[in-house]
C-alpha cells in the first residue's frame, strides 16, 4: 500500500499498486518466461538484430522487439542484450507499448481510493545478469509513472 500525502495542499489519496517482492520474482526472465521470450508467443512479436554493444565486459548482440501491428493487447517492446560467445541473456530493457498503456493500467493498479481515476503513463523494466563466484545475480530495476 502507498500513501502519498502533500499536507500544504491537502491533497490524499490511497492506491494499492501491483509491485514488491513477488512481482519483482516474477520479472526473473530466465526462470518465468515473458511473452515476448515464450515460445508460444514469439508470433506476436516481430524481432530485429540492430547493434552491437558492450555489457559488463561481454560483447553483445542487441536484439530490439516489439509487438506487431496486428497485435491489439498491451505488450512489451525492448531490446534483449545476448552474450556473443555463448548466447546467454545478459539483460533486457523493456516497457509497456505507450500504445496500449490506458489498457495496461489495471494490470498495475490494484486497488485506489473511491472516486479517484488513475492514468499509467509509463512502465519500464530493466533486468540484468551477471556471473558472480559461482553465482548468478539478478538485478531487477523498474519504473512507473502514474497520474491522476
Amino acid at each position: 500500500m502507498q500513501k502519498v500525502s502533500n499536507t500544504a495542499e491537502k491533497d490524499t489519496f490511497i492506491t494499492k499498486l501491483k509491485f514488491g517482492v513477488n512481482a519483482c520474482l516474477l520479472l526473473d526472465l530466465v526462470k518465468i518466461l515473458p511473452d515476448f521470450l515464450n515460445p508460444e508467443d514469439l508470433n506476436q512479436y516481430d524481432f530485429r538484430h540492430t547493434d552491437l554493444a558492450l555489457v559488463k565486459n561481454r560483447m553483445t548482440n542487441v536484439i530490439t522487439f516489439e509487438q506487431r501491428p496486428t497485435v491489439k493487447t498491451p505488450a512489451y517492446r525492448g531490446d534483449l542484450y545476448i552474450d556473443t560467445e555463448n548466447d546467454a541473456l545478459l539483460m533486457a530493457k523493456f516497457e509497456m507499448n505507450p500504445r496500449y498503456i490506458k489498457e495496461a493500467t489495471s494490470m498495475f493498479i490494484e486497488k485506489k481510493s473511491r472516486n479517484l481515476s488513475f492514468k499509467l503513463d509509463r512502465v519500464v523494466y530493466a533486468v540484468s545478469y551477471k556471473y558472480w563466484n559461482g553465482n548468478i545475480i539478478l538485478t531487477i530495476y523498474g519504473e512507473i509513472f502514474i497520474s491522476r
